[in-house]
């Protein structure tokens, strides 16, 4: 008796562990891991090209005040050298000044030395669209530097033009915003990316030229406050990311406009859910979908991999909670936790290990049946500095107090540069979705 109870028993547990083999949802395995935040990876530049607006106004930064220009730049030529950095030959950061298209190299004790001096801003006004081509043809010719422009940014039309029309800066702005559109263009074709990063900075005002490229009454004679200049980085994705990551940089940066032609591409895992029954299985990380079955729309869930990033995204796990799609199949997708998907997993004999974790409902079936492109992206974004809060459109001010952070006609530079960069900056991430229809 007590053996046929055994046998039975013995039976009952097989049946238990084919029926829940059969299910599938409990032999996989999903695991938690968190961001590594060290975990960085480093593609030094072979060489650091500095450029400096040479134009008059920018001894402002350097004569007579404290501010943060006249030690920034040039702790930026020593960083890449230190060995706790990329330790680079002092020969390959190679320091110029630029003015329009006139560039002079200079050696590089004497380059900080008369940055100090002020001797080297002697230049006129500089169109940044012509000192971005120069830049820009150096840098596509050598694929592996970075090129650092330091320039405050503004933009301008030459003396000569202003002379003859005071207003000309304000009313044919566009101008300017298309020139400087088709010059980050090259750099799109040729897919390097740009990177601004914006110092703020003591100035004296009696270098504050309006406009209307004449002094500025209200600036003469004061110390501006956070006055804004910056540092546009050009180069190969990675290695402007490693500008970042081996701290290249000089601290105190307030913000970063970052424009890249390509986006991290994570390693994802689409997970069945036990509780959507129009998703009949998931082959290849593509789920199948009965776009015929009626009921709640199909959803599964997306685990993503940690993966590194450039440490100024930091912390990443912020980027992660915020995701968007191009909505193409997509109806929401939402961040969830490892015991929300745990619960509800269907992933048979699977392994899944992923940091980030999203639980993805697509359209209705009656929706899905009449889109001929099944597929679609989970997009993070970093959001950067509003362009506009760092922008002043009429400098020509009686309060010079009024120019505290502020750039003329800046978020028109960003605007440019967007264009170029097809309209947005890019994200940090992106995840490929696609689906199979089942309409039978």
């Amino acid at each position: 008796m007590k053996k046929t109870t055994f046998a039975l028993c013995a039976v009952a547990v097989l049946f238990a562990y084919s029926l829940i083999s059969c299910r599938g949802g409990k032999k996989g395995n999903i695991e938690y891991v968190a961001h590594d935040t060290s975990s960085q990876k480093v593609d030094a530049p072979k060489a650091i090209d500095i450029y400096i607006d040479a134009s008059g106004s920018m001894k402002g930064y350097v004569d007579g005040v404290t501010g943060t220009f006249k030690t920034n730049i040039p702790d930026l030529t020593v960083n890449p050298t230190n060995k706790a950095s990329f330790s680079m030959p002092e020969d390959s950061v190679r320091c110029f000044t630029i003015n329009n298209k006139k560039i002079i190299s200079h050696d590089t004790r004497a380059f900080c030395n008369n940055i100090r001096d002020k001797s080297i801003f002697n230049g006129a006004s500089t169109e940044l669209h012509n000192m971005f081509d120069v830049v820009a043809n150096n840098v596509i010719s050598n694929c592996n530097h970075v090129a650092i422009i330091v320039s405050d940014c503004i933009l301008s039309f030459p003396h000569s033009d202003i002379v003859k029309n005071s207003e000309t800066n304000i009313q044919n702005i566009g101008v300017l915003e298309s020139n400087v559109t088709r010059s980050m263009t090259r750099l799109v074709n040729a897919n390097l990316s740009v990177a601004i990063v914006q110092y703020k900075s003591d100035f004296n005002g009696n270098y504050y030229y309006s406009y209307r490229d004449t002094p500025l009454a209200s600036a003469k004679g004061n110390i501006l406050s956070d006055r804004p200049y910056y540092l546009i980085i050009i180069g190969k994705k990675s290695k402007i990311d490693a500008i970042f990551n081996k701290n290249v940089l000089p601290d105190g940066y307030s913000g970063v406009y970052m424009y890249n032609t390509e986006s991290a591409q994570p390693v994802a895992h689409v997970i069945r859910a036990q509780k959507s029954g129009a998703v009949s299985k998931v082959k290849d990380n593509i789920p199948s979908i009965k776009v015929q079955q009626r009921g709640p729309a199909a959803y599964f869930y997306v685990g993503i991999e940690d993966f590194p990033i450039a440490s100024y995204l930091e912390p990443l796990d912020m980027i992660m909670k915020s995701p968007n799609s191009k909505q193409n199949i997509i109806s929401s997708v939402e961040p969830v936790n490892y015991n929300d998907v745990n619960n509800d997993k269907n992933i048979g004999k699977d392994k899944v290990r992923a940091s980030y974790f999203y639980r993805v409902t697509l359209k209705s079936g009656e929706e899905l049946k009449n889109i001929s492109d099944a597929t679609d992206e989970l997009i993070f974004t970093h959001k950067t500095l509003d362009a506009k809060t760092s922008e002043i459109i009429d400098d020509n001010v009686e309060d010079a107090n009024l120019l505290a952070g502020k750039t003329f006609m800046f978020s028109h530079l960003i605007s440019a540069i967007e264009k170029a960069y097809l309209g947005a900056e890019s994200a940090v991430a992106k995840v490929a979705i696609s689906i199979k229809k089942e309409e039978k």
